[in-house]
């Protein structure tokens, strides 16, 4: 994955793997040979171990060994796989960790003078990247000429704090602190290249539909006032009355309902609603109400209890009904959003639709409309919108480019049937918090500038570590 969009000075020299320091580098075993003659033709060595960690946090990584210049060298990452829910979710989890060691950090940012810290939306100051490429790519993206900087993290402790996009201004991107869809996106591109570090590989960036073209509105003003969005394609005022008036997420790949809690004390630069108690259920959203969707909801292994006229598969994608009409089921029940296996065909840029009871997959040429009955006697009326082609077939959903169009649809005996909401995080230990990157790392990193224009495909050297000690419960 990042070798398709991340290109890298090649090392002529094999990496000689140091004796680690710290309290979480040296739990992972590293071979003898590593230390002595060191890992040739490689310009990253990772290890991988998959152990438990701390309940709702999917995977951490750290690095631990960097060149003259800053250049990280040695890394580590930890999955939960007790949370891998499937093999997308999994690879995506893993790109974002590896990110990580490979110096997506709020150390390299601040070393290689990317960071700023400025007051938004009336908020304390917290960190945000000013680099001049991610800016560039930021501005086309959201649509706003005059952003200045890119907002990071600020909330939930010091493993996403500074190390990964603002969760409410970039909710599905791939360095987001949540598991969510993991678009890796031309601003993570652009981030990496402007360590100096790498070159990016743009034509082969994700698109995004969280926060396109939002404007300038998503960043100077509150998401929500007096219980209006400010982006009512982003965030949503109010928790819908029953099922069947649930939305499509903003990645389609579940169906959700629009998320509000009751909290004690909300910062009045917090405070969304005539009721200053009422929020959003995520505090790295800024408390901003967004459609989410439940562990049982998803279009990958919904509940058809739930969700009637849904087809669930790991190429099901949600589709809306047409505005201010609904989706009529055979058993009488009405949806405003339905799961349907999605077909992609990447050198056309074309897709086709199957819904649940027909047997034939159709095209959904994007802007028009598909009449559910005329292709499955499963709906009595109703129609649903073909949204635009890079919205329903992000590549990274798509690795061969088609699905079987004799799987079955029928839902797994083993679907999650509670609605417990599926929100995970991702936990990037800190160098504050574990000391390794701060003792390894001198104070002040000799920068060395090389100007060879020489760059290529990363090659990473990956060891999977079979065993690790439990040392976060001593």
């Amino acid at each position: 994955m990042h070798k398709d969009r991340l290109l890298v000075q090649p090392l002529r020299d094999n990496i000689r793997v140091e004796r680690f320091m710290g309290r979480i580098c040296p739990q992972f075993t590293v071979p003898q040979s590593h230390h002595d003659t060191g890992v040739p033709d490689t310009d990253f060595v990772l290890y991988v171990a998959a152990g438990p960690t701390v309940p709702s946090n999917l995977a951490w990584a750290v690095m631990c060994q960097i060149n003259p210049s800053g250049r990280p060298l040695v890394g580590i990452a930890n999955i939960g796989s007790v949370d891998i829910i499937d093999s997308i979710h999994s690879s995506r989890t893993l790109a974002h960790e590896i990110l990580h060691a490979l110096g997506f950090t709020n150390f390299i940012f601040k070393n290689r003078n990317m960071l700023d810290t400025v007051s938004v939306r009336n908020k304390p100051a917290s960190y945000v990247l000013k680099s001049p490429k991610v800016v560039e790519v930021a501005r086309a993206h959201y649509g706003c000429s005059t952003m200045k900087y890119v907002e990071l993290e600020n909330m939930n402790g010091t493993g996403s704090v500074g190390s990964h996009w603002k969760m409410r201004n970039a909710k599905d991107e791939l360095m987001a602190p949540s598991d969510s869809a993991g678009f890796y996106t031309a601003i993570t591109i652009a981030a990496m290249e402007d360590t100096g570090y790498y070159k990016g590989n743009y034509r082969n960036a994700e698109s995004m539909t969280w926060g396109k073209n939002a404007g300038c509105v998503l960043f100077d003003k509150k998401c929500v006032i007096d219980g209006v969005s400010q982006v009512p394609a982003m965030f949503c005022e109010s928790q819908f009355t029953s099922i069947n008036m649930y939305k499509c997420t903003s990645d389609r790949m579940g169906i959700g309902d629009c998320m509000l809690n009751i909290h004690d004390n909300l910062p009045r630069y917090f405070q969304y609603f005539h009721d200053p108690t009422i929020g959003g259920i995520d505090d790295r959203m800024d408390y901003c109400p967004y459609i989410k969707e439940y562990l049982n909801t998803m279009c990958s292994n919904g509940d058809a209890s739930i969700l009637p006229g849904s087809v669930f598969s790991e190429y099901a994608r949600c589709f809306s009904a047409i505005p201010n009409t609904l989706i009529r089921i055979s058993n009488r029940q009405n949806m405003l959003s339905i799961c349907a296996d999605v077909q992609c065909d990447k050198d056309t840029s074309r897709y086709r639709v199957r819904v649940k009871g027909a047997s034939d997959f159709v095209d959904c040429p994007p802007g028009t409309t598909l009449v559910l009955s005329d292709y499955s006697g499963a709906f009595k009326s109703g129609a649903i919108t073909c949204a635009p082609y890079e919205v329903m077939c992000p590549e990274h959903n798509y690795p061969n480019n088609e699905i079987d169009e004799n799987k079955d649809e029928s839902t797994d005996a083993n679907n999650h049937k509670s609605k417990e909401n599926s929100t995970y995080q991702y936990n990037h230990i800190s160098a504050d918090e574990n000391n390794d990157i701060s003792n390894y790392f001198h104070k002040n990193i000799n920068i060395i500038e090389d100007n060879s224009e020489t760059f290529s495909t990363i090659r990473v050297m990956h060891y999977l570590i079979t065993r690790l000690r439990q040392f976060w419960q001593k």
